[in-house]
């Protein structure tokens, strides 16, 4: 499928560097997921200090939401994080061929 969504969200409280995971995009504004007490936020505004711990994307095909959140809540448990902020999803355009003009 052309269409793509990508995931991408501020792991909180860490280190710094960029992480790209293949996977899926949220639905929830507020989320904790089941074993692993990490937080997903929607929001980037927080009421206390926080530490970026890295920037994380996750590539994923159009519909794969809920896996996603899934991903991307492992991927900061394994950084140590307690929430992601700034859950951000967006579609890819689909791929077009280049054409000039006078070509065929």
């Amino acid at each position: 499928m052309l269409w793509a969504a990508l995931l991408s969200g501020l792991a909180v409280l860490g280190g710094c560097a960029p992480r790209f995971v293949d996977a899926p995009p949220p639905s929830a504004s507020l989320r904790e997921t089941e074993g692993r007490g990490v937080i997903l936020l929607t929001g980037a505004r927080l009421r206390e200090p926080a530490e970026v711990l890295a920037i994380v994307q996750v590539h994923l095909p159009h519909g794969a939401e809920d896996h996603g959140l899934e991903v991307l809540a492992t991927e900061a448990a394994a950084l140590g994080a307690d929430a992601v902020v700034g859950v951000e999803y967006y579609r890819a355009l689909p791929a077009t061929r280049a054409t000039s003009r006078g070509s065929r």
